[in-house]
């Protein structure tokens, strides 16, 4: 059951180009809201709906240098 809304305004609003993506992102509670290609917020997306132990969070997502796996790992609350 998914128990978080997987969005969030300006990392939507944010990617707002299609340059190829990283496959790096920073993401957490309190990120700097910049420029990330769809790419990227599309692969963190679904790498989020995937991770059953993210939930009830508030995580905002921008350009980074930790691949999108390892950032969304970072992110789980035991």
């Amino acid at each position: 059951m998914l128990t978080y809304a997987p969005s969030h305004s300006a990392a939507i609003r944010a990617a707002d180009h299609d340059d190829p993506g990283s496959g790096t992102v920073s993401l957490g509670p309190a990120e700097f809201h910049g420029q990330i290609a769809r790419e990227d917020v599309a692969a963190t997306l679904a790498e989020l709906l995937h991770e059953p132990r993210i939930g009830r969070q508030i995580l905002e997502l921008n350009t980074g240098s930790t691949p999108i796996e390892d950032a969304v790992r970072a992110n789980v609350r035991i």
